[in-house]
């Protein structure tokens, strides 16, 4: 009875060790997905930070085109300006030459009619 005891005894020993062994084998297949999982997940988010700090440069190039862009418009709306403004001047000069020219022309119309008075 005793042998059997400790026949029964090792049985449930061996039983406990085995349940022991493969809980841990599962356990440890747990963590080794559990590890793969977040070694994926840590190489999406540098993916992401990657894809994120490329795009923030393009972002940044495109702004420093647009500032350059924007400066030539500005410098062309200045072009634009002062040529506008010198036409204006020109025209201006236009006529006050053309009225000077009428004016010496009324005079010159006058004094052929003042010659043409004494003439007679």
């Amino acid at each position: 009875e005793a042998e059997a005891a400790r026949v029964a005894l090792r049985h449930v020993a061996e039983v406990r060790e085995a349940t022991l062994i493969a809980a841990l084998r599962a356990s440890e297949e747990d963590v080794s997905r559990v590890e793969v999982g977040t070694a994926e997940a840590r190489a999406d988010a540098c993916s992401r930070a990657a894809s994120q700090a490329k795009a923030l440069e393009q972002l940044r190039e495109a702004e420093g085109e647009l500032q350059q862009i924007a400066e030539a418009l500005e410098d062309t709306r200045a072009t634009l300006d002062l040529e506008a403004g010198l036409r204006l001047a020109s025209d201006e000069k236009v006529m006050v030459l053309t009225q000077e020219a009428l004016e010496a022309r009324a005079t010159l119309l006058e004094a052929k009619e003042d010659v043409a008075a004494l003439g007679r």
